[in-house]
């Protein structure tokens, strides 16, 4: 059974670290030095973690951009059973080699 765990700001390195390889295998690339320099000094940092049998298998990562203003940063899922754990996106578009670090739900005001 999947378990939704929130830690406001940083987490731990173990956890951090874990973070990192499910979004390096997401995205190809390992965001640890992104996600700590993104993430440095700002606001209601969340880190949203889905664990399975004890390992993270999804996240989303988000920051108080201003008062009333939420931004919905970074994440990815892992699939179970892919081998290398590509990301949702990379099956549904497989013509992505990179991927957007960010995403907007509604119009800056």
């Amino acid at each position: 059974m999947v378990e939704i765990r929130n830690i406001e700001g940083l987490p731990q390195e173990d956890i951090l670290d874990d973070v990192c390889r499910l979004l390096g295998d997401v995205f190809s690339s390992s965001p640890v030095l992104d996600i700590v320099a993104r993430t440095e000094g700002k606001k209601a940092v969340l880190f949203s973690l889905a664990y399975d049998s004890g390992r993270i298998v999804g996240c989303k990562i988000g920051f108080e951009r201003r008062v009333a203003a939420y931004y919905s940063w970074l994440g990815g899922v892992a699939l179970p059973g892919s081998g290398s754990e590509r990301s949702y996106s990379h099956r549904a578009y497989p013509h992505w080699h990179g991927s957007p670090r960010w995403t907007r739900n509604w119009p800056d005001r």
